[in-house]
Order: structure tokens, then sequence, then C-alpha cells
């Protein structure tokens, strides 16, 4: 097994988009694409600023609504990865109607095909729909490999709206969306019934809280 970072997202509600919208399989295929493609980017320019890290490659992988992501490695360089790559899905997926939430955790994994198993994909897997947001938390692994270190892309955020109680976990992945278009989004995405519209006024709620 290999010690690195591991993020679950998921499509909001998928069972009910793709019911109601013909385009919905073919904007997942292209969120895939786009995430394939964004990890090789931003893998590649940390491995340039830091030589270090040469030699590791970022995967990703896809089944039915679920994207799943490897990053090998030193655990604030891979997270770091992580949190740089999800900050670009996370919008991503709003603007083609299909939001995301997840986690991501750090520790021993191995996959082949579709069969992934270690300690790492079991957390990830276990925290991914812990929320009731669009947006990525970072599990209580991660938490203990970064402390309370402070950089620009995993953030502190009081207010992760956890569907259980979860005082101690106050990180989550730090992404932009002008509040313009993600309400254009949303209003797209209705209709608002209870168990759905809280997910989005999480969400809003984050887009306008500053950040710490």
């Amino acid at each position: 097994m290999k010690d690195g970072a591991v993020t679950f997202l998921d499509v909001l509600g998928w069972k009910g988009i793709w019911r109601e919208d013909p385009s919905s399989l073919r904007n997942l295929q292209s969120l895939v694409k786009f995430t394939k493609e964004i990890a090789e980017e931003i893998t590649g320019i940390e491995i340039e600023n830091n030589p270090v890290l040469r030699g590791i490659d970022t995967e990703v992988l896809s089944i039915s609504d679920t994207i799943v992501i490897f990053t090998p490695g030193e655990a604030k360089a891979a997270l770091s990865i992580h949190a740089k790559i999800c900050s670009h899905i996370i919008p991503e997926s709003i603007k083609k109607k299909i939001p995301v939430r997840g986690a991501t955790a750090y520790g021993a994994y191995t996959y082949e095909g579709s069969i992934m198993i270690g300690p790492g994909i079991d957390e990830a897997a276990s925290w991914h729909e812990s929320t009731n947001w669009i947006g990525v938390v970072l599990a209580p692994s991660g938490h203990f490999e970064l402390g309370d270190e402070q950089n620009s892309h995993w953030i502190k955020y009081k207010h992760i709206p956890f569907k259980n109680r979860v005082t101690s976990l106050d990180h989550c992945v730090n992404w932009e969306m002008s509040l313009e278009d993600a309400l254009e989004s949303f209003k797209t995405m209705g209709p608002f019934v209870p168990s759905i519209a809280e997910k989005y006024l999480n969400t809003y709620e984050f887009i306008k809280a500053p950040k710490e």
C-alpha cells in the first residue's frame, strides 16, 4: 500500500438529477474529464515548484456518480494538491448542475481497477456524505496531519453543516464562485423541498462568509 491523500466526491441528489435532466450523464462525464485534466495540471505545477515531489502522480477514478482522487506522498504536499484540485472541481460542478460534496483523508491505500482498499479509502468514503452542503471537508486523519496550520487552500470554517454534530472538524476546501453566478445556477436546480433546500442554503452561507 501507498500513503497519500484520498478524496471521495459524489453528486448531490444524483438519482433525481439523472431522472429529470437528460444531459446529466454527459455533464458528469465532462466533469470527470475536467477532474483528470485539472489534477494532472496542478500536480505538474506542484512538481515544478518542488522537485522533491518528482515521480508522484495523481490518479482519478469514477464509479457511478462518485469520483475518487489519489495522490501518494508526504501529507502536506498531497493534501495541498487535493485542496487545489477540489477548489476547481466544486464551482465547475455547480456550473454543470451536478454539484458535488466530499471529504479528503490521508492514509494507506491501494487499488486495482474499481477495487479500492486501505484505511485512507475507508475514512474518505465514510466522511464524504457526512455534510449538508456543496463542498469538501478535511477528514480527521488530514486534520491530524495539518494540525492548526493555515494555508490558502484548506481553511477554517466554523459552520460546516455536518449531518451529525461534529464540533472538532473545521477545515474545508477554500473554493470561490461569485454569489451571482452561484445563485443563477442554483435557481435551475429546484424544486427546493426541505431535504434539498438546506444543502443549497448552507452553501449560500459559505459563499457569503468571510474566510479565515
